[in-house]
């Protein structure tokens, strides 16, 4: 496995948690704060999808 997506997956999971614990601090919605959880699903989505289709020989002639 590429060293890629182990550190892709560790920064969204700080994406994630970052941004809900500033989101419970501020006690409110946040554009950031969304943001950054929003951000941190999306990465952590791209490293599982990364991850499960390394090696695929069948896509990489596409």
């Amino acid at each position: 496995m590429k060293l890629i997506y182990p550190i892709s997956f560790v920064v969204a999971v700080l994406l994630i948690v970052t941004g809900a614990y500033l989101h419970l601090q501020l006690y409110a919605s946040s554009f950031w704060t969304d943001l950054m959880i929003g951000g941190g699903i999306l990465l952590s989505f791209a490293a599982f999808a990364g991850a499960l289709l390394e090696g695929k020989e069948h896509l990489k002639s596409a």
